[in-house]
């Protein structure tokens, strides 16, 4: 029998949130750095598939990384490092009803 784990790897990714207005005194608050790890599978994209950017440009990329549920937003062009050696930006993450799924 084949010994099968579903998320044999692990990604990390950070990213820093945007500046904000203190609505109280009006001073700038900067933004904070979030940082997140998760187990994943990353599977390579083999068939330089593409897929549609916010502004419907498509866009190449290297990886489809699929994850248990989260309710974390990643944003686009988050910075990630996948297995501790494979860095780049995130280019597009969804928050599926089953999983979440990262296109790096």
């Amino acid at each position: 029998m084949v010994d099968h784990e579903q998320y044999p790897h692990t990604i990390q990714v950070n990213w820093k949130t945007e500046s904000t207005k203190d609505e109280d005194s009006g001073d700038w608050i900067e933004g904070v750095d979030v940082n997140h790890t998760f187990d994943c599978r990353a599977v390579p994209n083999g068939k330089a598939k593409k897929i549609a950017g916010d502004d419907g440009q498509l866009i190449e990329y290297a990886f489809d990384v699929y994850m248990p549920k989260t309710d974390v937003e990643i944003p686009f062009g988050a910075d990630y490092t996948l297995n501790g050696s494979t860095k780049g930006t995130v280019k597009r993450a969804h928050n599926g009803q089953l999983n979440s799924r990262i296109w790096l």
